[in-house]
């Protein structure tokens, strides 16, 4: 694994913020909202993404990632989980979540600390821990995925446990330890849906280790998954 490329989302965790300040900003807030079953509404398009992006959602998708920036130059975002059944989408689950230290930008590179805007598909994922249920195909490598871990507070941190690659500008159907970038002419890849750390990452999308088991299990390729990721404002275009 090289170190420019896929661990790059994981050193950020320890260099973005000061681990002394990285666990109150943590626990500022509850993890997760699920939305009782009682209570979702039968919406005729995702809420507050407009036709820029929605239109790249492709007509087979029933399930979506929306990754809703706080700002273009936060860190901090709200994930959000949508299902589609016939002509209504529905909210089932909204956690918290961080992004590249520097926010998002639609031109993305290497070590710009920055996270790409767009619409890209999930098809492959993988951890240092065993499947946790996903019936995504699931790239098992506890070494190989544990061997950018970091302690703090003499705790352990491993925030490739799980992980999803977002198919932006990656070769889909690989592990996502695969190291090929199809299109050369686009200067980064390598960007993962991982466990949070300390603080924000290098350009990857990270929730807490609860819910990326939970969203594995919940992630289905029959549903031909994808994310819609960018600050909030940005999204509404």
């Amino acid at each position: 694994m090289a170190t420019t490329k896929h661990s790059a989302c994981a050193i950020a965790a320890v260099v973005a913020i000061p681990l002394a300040f990285a666990a109150p900003v943590a626990a500022a807030a509850p993890a997760t909202s699920a939305v009782p079953a009682s209570s979702r509404s039968c919406l005729t398009a995702v809420a507050a993404v407009g036709t820029t992006y929605a239109s790249q959602v492709t007509t087979r998708t029933t399930q979506l990632v929306v990754v809703r920036g706080k700002k273009k130059k936060s860190s901090y975002n709200k994930v959000e989980f949508w299902e589609r059944t016939g002509e209504c989408w529905a909210l089932i689950k909204r956690v918290n979540g961080r992004n590249g230290a520097r926010g998002w930008s639609k031109k993305a590179t290497d070590g710009s600390l920055l996270s790409p805007v767009g619409v890209f598909s999930l098809t492959d994922a993988g951890g240092r821990l065993p499947n946790p249920g996903t019936e995504l195909p699931y790239h098992y490598g506890p070494q190989a995925y544990s061997k950018f871990g970091y302690r703090m507070n003499s705790k352990a941190v491993q925030v490739f446990d799980y992980v999803v690659a977002i198919n932006f500008n990656r070769n889909i159907g690989k592990p996502p330890r695969d190291e090929g970038r199809p299109n050369p002419k686009i200067r980064d890849g390598g960007i993962w849906f991982h466990v949070s750390g300390a603080g924000a990452t290098r350009g990857c999308v990270s929730v807490k280790e609860a819910n990326l088991a939970w969203a594995l299990r919940w992630l289905n390729p029959t549903e031909h998954p994808m994310i819609v990721m960018g600050p909030k404002t940005t999204l509404k275009q």
